[in-house]
């Protein structure tokens, strides 16, 4: 057996092992970890970047997680969810109603007038401004809106289906219809009383064949289905060019937070002072020095940090290089570059009036290509009235961006004899029935005309100061003149 030798160390080397136990215990106490609370702070985790470069690869085979990603980032993007409301919202979804293919010499004056005024209710009912604004906010986040109606007498709504178990299959009068995946049922059945006769029966019909009958078409005459990109086949979200530029906002947002934060942070250091020139000899025993640093460092704010040293501190700046403050506005510029928008609807900065004048034009056309197609669907559901009498339905192309220009083109229409009166009042927001009640209300029920008398003005009153009377009556046909007053006896002829 071997022989153990034992030696007996000396104070200072007793000393130097207690010191670097010591600074190795203190050199896993950290207060605080930027780096890993900087990865923490990020919103987007559910879909990572990379993994949307990836789906857009094959936008056909992957619509579902692209809408899915595109909804997402509408719950998480300000930025996102403002362009897909400032499309939803820019149409006022203001309408005429005009009879077509109408002999006007041989129709009934009154039961057209009454007929007019039902169809106008109807749609009235309909509640367009309502329900058409939903249609749009889903065109504009998901491409695709599939819906169904409910309609009564007094009451109408379009019921939102599952785009996920919606798919185009046919175009009636240049409308699209849709079937539905009635494999929905096998996993949602307790939603089955949610939902009108129609679904029911044609459960019942995939139920004993669910090959044959999993996709069914829907009656055209109770469904309505939109879609933004008309011209390719398979749903693709309108923006999907900005989803990266969304993630490198974010990115940009994080890069800065955590350049502020670093640029907060200190670095404390408590020289432990020694005896003469032995760094190991310490006038402070090591174990009260590291009590002191407990104490110091739990008052300690959480961005600034403290160590232990034997040795001389060199000052540490934590400054990095000067990351542009306009990083985050640069990433916001490439976003709605990358919208085809103008960012200068947004923010405070930038081009004229003008210049933004012409970008919404730019906007404009994008939403009355939709509208055409909202258009061609109530078109299509007034020929199914089968009604004795054909009305064409329009939505006026008038936006929050071009009211008042539109409104003003209408004015001087009419007052050169175009018959645009009826759209005049449209592009203000009555309706046909709006403006026919309220006729009635102001003339023969208020006698409004008569009652009120219109502000002194330089076109109410004559040269001396009294008011001009007008003698036109409806008898006269609208012929009459302004009546002066007599002049003054005082007046030399």
């Amino acid at each position: 057996m071997a022989d153990i030798i034992m030696t007996e160390k000396t104070e200072d080397e007793i000393k130097i092992e207690k010191t670097r136990m010591f600074f190795s215990a203190m050199a896993n106490m950290k207060t605080r970890d930027l780096i890993k609370e900087q990865a923490q702070s990020s919103i987007f985790k559910t879909y990572k970047k990379e993994d949307i470069i990836g789906f857009l690869q094959n936008p056909a085979k992957n619509e579902v997680k692209i809408r899915k990603i595109s909804q997402f980032i509408y719950d998480n993007s300000s930025h996102y969810k403002r362009l897909v409301q400032r499309f939803s919202t820019m149409h006022l979804l203001r309408y005429t109603l005009t009879p077509t293919k109408i002999d006007i010499n041989k129709v009934k004056i009154d039961k057209f007038k009454q007929d007019y005024l039902d169809t106008s209710n109807m749609i009235d009912n309909m509640n367009i401004q309502h329900e058409f604004r939903k249609i749009m906010n889903v065109c504009f986040k998901e491409d695709v809106f599939y819906g169904y109606e409910y309609t009564s007498d007094n009451s109408y709504f379009i019921q939102q289906l599952d785009a996920d178990y919606c798919k185009i299959c046919t175009i009636e009068d240049g409308v699209y219809n849709f079937a539905f995946d009635f494999s929905y049922f096998a996993k949602y059945e307790y939603k089955l009383d949610m939902f009108p006769k129609e679904f029911k029966s044609k459960y019942n019909k995939y139920k004993r064949d669910t090959k044959a009958f999993k996709f069914q078409e829907l009656d055209s005459d109770k469904t309505i289905c939109i879609k933004v990109n008309d011209d390719i086949e398979y749903p693709l979200p309108p923006f999907i060019g900005v989803f990266e530029e969304v993630y490198n906002i974010q990115d940009y947002k994080m890069l800065k937070k955590a350049k502020t934060e670093l640029d907060n942070y200190q670095l404390l250091g408590m020289k432990i002072p020694t005896k003469g020139d032995d760094v190991n000899d310490f006038m402070i025993d090591l174990d009260l020095a590291g009590d002191f640093f407990a104490n110091i460092s739990a008052t300690l704010p959480s961005n600034v940090g403290l160590f232990l040293t034997p040795m001389d501190v060199i000052p540490m700046k934590f400054e990095q290089d000067k990351l542009s403050n306009d990083s985050v506005t640069e990433a916001e510029d490439a976003f709605w570059s990358g919208a085809g928008v103008n960012g200068n609807l947004f923010n405070s900065k930038g081009n004229s009036g003008a210049v933004v004048a012409l970008a919404n034009k730019t906007d404009e056309t994008i939403v009355f290509k939709l509208t055409r197609q909202m258009e061609r669907w109530v078109n299509r559901k007034l020929k199914f009235l089968s009604k004795k009498y054909c009305y064409k339905f329009k939505f006026l192309d008038i936006t929050t961006d071009n009211e008042t220009e539109v409104i003003d083109g209408y004015l001087k229409l009419a007052q050169y004899g175009i018959p645009v009166k009826l759209d005049l009042a449209q592009a203000i927001g009555m309706t046909y029935a709006d403006m026919v009640t309220k006729n009635w209300l102001e003339n023969d029920v208020l006698n409004i005309t008569e009652t009120w008398r219109p502000l002194a003005s330089s076109y109410t009153q004559s040269g001396d100061g009294t008011d001009i009377k007008n003698t036109t009556t409806p008898a006269s046909g609208g012929k009459g003149k302004p009546t002066l007053p007599n002049k003054s006896s005082n007046v030399t002829e």
